[in-house]
């Protein structure tokens, strides 16, 4: 997981209660996000409001898939072995 990933993930984490039970965050949020951000220097460009909210959508998307895989697919996952694929289980 790259650093910026660690960070926004946290950020929400911490403030989570103000998105509600669905997560839906304003538009305010994303800008005190960019400024969390812009204390802890990662790579690539300044992190701004939109650049954020996209990270977290990616970030959130991605997790649910991963979720919906490791909970309800029969299929297992974890975070030190992944989806276990081998060879043998390749086109199932």
């Amino acid at each position: 997981m790259e650093a910026d990933e660690t960070i926004i993930i946290q950020y929400v984490t911490t403030n989570c209660s103000q998105g509600g039970d669905d997560m839906n965050f304003d538009h305010m949020f994303w800008v005190a996000a960019a400024a969390e951000m812009e204390k802890h220097p990662c790579s690539g460009a300044s992190k701004t409001a939109a650049a954020c909210q996209s990270k977290w959508g990616r970030l959130r998307g991605t997790f649910n898939i991963v979720d919906k895989v490791a909970n309800t697919s029969g299929l297992s996952y974890s975070m030190e072995c992944g989806a276990s694929i081998t060879p043998e289980s390749e086109n199932m």
